[in-house]
C-alpha cells in the first residue's frame, strides 16, 4: 500500500507525507475489551507488531512523518503547514 502511494508521488513529483496514528496496546486491548464484536488478542498483538515506526518511514521515502499518538496529543507543530507552502 505504501509503496503505491510513493510511486504516485513520484509519479508526480510531489512529495509524499505520513500520518502515523498510534496508541499503545494495552489502551488497544482496553477499547477492544469494550467492542461488541471482539478483536482476539493476537490479532492486536500482530498489527501493533508490524505497525511502521516515525523513524522507519522517511526510509521508504516520506518526505514528512507526522505521528498521532492516542489521547489527543498530535505532536503536530507549527511548522507542519509551513512545509506544504
Amino acid at each position: 500500500m505504501r509503496a503505491g502511494l510513493l510511486a504516485r508521488a513520484r509519479y508526480w513529483q510531489r512529495p509524499a507525507a505520513a500520518l502515523l496514528f498510534t496508541a499503545d496496546l494495552e489502551l488497544s486491548r482496553k477499547r477492544n475489551a469494550g467492542r461488541a464484536r471482539v478483536v482476539p488478542d493476537h490479532v492486536l498483538v500482530e498489527q501493533h507488531r508490524f505497525l511502521p515506526t516515525v523513524a522507519q518511514l522517511p526510509g521508504e521515502g516520506f518526505a514528512h512523518v507526522q505521528e498521532i499518538r492516542d489521547g489527543g496529543d498530535t505532536g503536530v507543530s507549527d511548522d507542519l503547514t509551513s512545509a506544504w507552502t
